[in-house]
């Protein structure tokens, strides 16, 4: 029966339905026997790396979490503004707003804000805003400073710096582009 089973079969085909079986062995044998305690062994040694870290730096894993939370939040800050998600003609209205109350905070007189028409590049909205402030050099820019800051990325396209008459304050008129991410349409 053996002959007769060698004659009716050929060595390769014998050769891969081994290759196959022995490899169908190793793989069951990895997925259901070793997977798991290799998944374990790796979560303990970040574990264990974690700890390591505590122990070195005597900083606590809470604190250390709740560093990196107050971190994602000012990158948050930094890329978003303050601003809420709002409706575009509320963002407007809260952007001027802001503007103003920044205005005040620096002693500098916010003479005129007018919205610019409103362009959509790649991902983002440009808002661009027209904008007139008068005040002292050093004022003004720490306005400026301060509107980045609060408001998020923002991009100067123009400006111009003129002295007032018979004054130490600056007439202060550029235009201010902000940029959001645009809604999905």
């Amino acid at each position: 029966m053996y002959k007769a089973l060698q004659k009716q079969v050929k060595p390769q085909i014998l050769a891969i339905l081994l290759f196959s079986l022995l490899f169908l062995t190793l793989l069951s044998g990895y997925l259901y026997v070793l997977k798991r305690p290799l998944q374990e062994l790796n979560q303990a040694r970040n574990t264990l790396a974690l700890l390591e870290t505590e122990l070195q730096t005597g900083v606590p894993l809470g604190d250390q979490v709740n560093l990196f939370q107050q971190q994602i939040a000012q990158l948050n800050q930094q890329l978003h503004g303050s601003s809420q998600k709002l409706p575009l003609n509320q963002m407007i209205a809260s952007v001027i707003g802001q503007m103003d109350k920044i205005a005040a905070s620096h002693h500098v007189k916010l003479i005129s804000v007018e919205p610019g028409d409103i362009e959509k590049i790649f991902l983002f909205q440009e808002l661009p805003f027209h904008v007139v402030v008068t005040g002292s050099y050093f004022k003004l820019f720490d306005w400026l400073n301060q509107i980045e800051h609060d408001l998020g990325p923002i991009v100067i396209k123009d400006f111009e710096l003129i002295p007032e008459p018979d004054s130490v304050m600056r007439r202060f008129t550029l235009t201010l582009v902000s940029y959001q991410f645009a809604e999905a349409s």
